[in-house]
């Protein structure tokens, strides 16, 4: 997730096996559990390799993250569910939560205080197979925030910057608390939106560089 080990490289398992210190039954066990969550491929008779950066990919992510979150919200507003103690706890730890510095861990750790607020949200239903279906995304979903917010685009690290992503999240979450749930989903649709725009825009760039250096 932070880019070590770059998109389309493959993965050598004696390798990784001695620099792990671990015998090859876990290891692979630990490949396939990233097969699932779509952070490996297998490939007959060549190998595993980490999946690729794209545009395509993050598009099926942004797709399937919205429709479950704003379903959530339309189950909140079924259920009148109003409080959520963990949603607010995710919010003001992030608030707590020193800015990282240059460690590449701490600030994908970073990325990830902030993304509970999403976690807790699918979470505060309690439907079993939502928290599923989305936890096979949240892993996706930090690798290309660090790509977006570290690689590409730094300033998101600035502390005003981070604190305008936290404020969000507090206008959804106290759109929830007033029971005004359609205004939560719009709010929260914005918010996804955006990191969407940011995302697409920054493919763009890229895309222009790798065109110049052909």
């Amino acid at each position: 997730m932070t880019y070590q080990l770059k998109g389309g490289q493959k993965l050598n398992e004696n390798r990784l096996s001695s620099e792990l210190k671990v015998s090859r039954p876990p290891l692979r066990e630990a490949f396939q559990i990233l097969e699932q969550e779509h952070l490996l491929i297998s490939v007959p008779r060549k190998g595993r390799f980490v999946v690729e950066i794209s545009e395509e990919n993050y598009q099926k992510i942004y797709e399937a993250r919205k429709m479950i979150e704003c379903y959530v919200i339309d189950l909140l507003k079924a259920k009148d569910i109003r409080r959520l103690p963990q949603v607010e706890l995710a919010v003001t730890k992030v608030l707590e939560k020193p800015m990282p510095a240059d460690d590449p861990y701490e600030k994908l750790h970073y990325i990830e205080a902030i993304d509970n607020f999403h976690i807790n949200l699918v979470n505060s239903v309690e439907n079993e197979f939502l928290s599923h279906f989305y936890g096979t995304l949240r892993f996706n979903i930090y690798r290309y925030h660090y790509w977006l917010r570290v690689l590409c685009f730094p300033l998101s690290f600035l502390p005003q910057a981070a604190k305008s992503l936290i404020e969000e999240h507090r206008q959804v979450l106290d759109f929830i608390q007033k029971g005004e749930y359609e205004k939560a989903k719009d709010c929260l649709q914005s918010h996804m939106d955006e990191a969407f725009r940011l995302m697409k825009e920054n493919f763009s760039k890229t895309r222009g560089i790798r065109d110049v250096t052909k």
